[in-house]
């Protein structure tokens, strides 16, 4: 996984784009496997 290889997160389009359909309906449901952001599901800042 390349966030692992490079040590920085790296977001990729599909996991942006279901990160904000889970957060604007309010969806909490982490995955493990396909990225830091889909694990952690961090708040918009």
């Amino acid at each position: 996984m390349m966030e692992r290889d490079i040590g920085v997160p790296v977001i990729e389009t599909c996991a942006a784009l279901t990160w904000e359909i889970q957060h604007r309906l309010h969806i909490r449901e982490p995955r493990d496997g396909i990225g830091m952001l889909m694990r952690e599901l961090p708040k918009p800042r």
